[in-house]
């Protein structure tokens, strides 16, 4: 009687800890599609992986009156790998617009979300505020945190 409720009771603990072993088993995670997402609501971590690396600009719009402005060889580089010290390089063949640290702060845009806010010195001597909006077709969309700011639209150099 006693091998009995033994044996019923390894059975049923095989059982338990086989539908465990099951239900725990690692899902396949597939990897995070960048060439359509918007970005002014993720998490800082995938923000960062998202954009880093080298990207040319090719025209902004807006302002006070809507301007268009084609860019020629005009680059923005976002370097993350330096723990505290992510940098930012924007320039083209003859000048460099920012070259130095970013700062990313959890802040109110204008379209009065919260987003990471990226600040950093722009030529000259002036303090930049944009915010990853979303990346559209491989184009990075970035805006600058006014209301009459300018949206610059950027793709990546592979």
């Amino acid at each position: 009687m006693k091998n009995v409720q033994i044996k019923k009771i390894i059975l049923i603990s095989i059982g338990i800890i086989s539908l465990y072993c099951i239900a725990c088993k690692d899902k396949k995670v597939e990897p995070l599609n960048t060439s359509n997402i918007i970005l002014r609501d993720k998490p800082l971590k995938t923000l960062k992986s998202c954009i880093e690396g080298k990207w040319q600009m090719h025209y902004s719009d807006g302002g006070f009156t809507g301007d268009s402005i084609e860019y020629q060889n005009t680059y923005v580089e976002f370097i993350f790998n330096y723990p505290n010290k992510d940098t930012i390089k924007w320039y083209n063949d003859t000048l460099t617009y920012a070259n130095g640290l970013i700062n990313f702060n959890y802040e109110i845009s204008k379209n009065l979300d919260y987003v990471y806010m990226m600040t950093f010195v722009y030529l000259p001597n002036v303090t930049q505020y944009l915010f990853a909006n979303k990346i559209v077709n491989d184009t990075l969309i970035i805006e600058e945190n006014y209301a009459d700011g300018f949206t610059y639209y950027l793709t990546k150099i592979k």
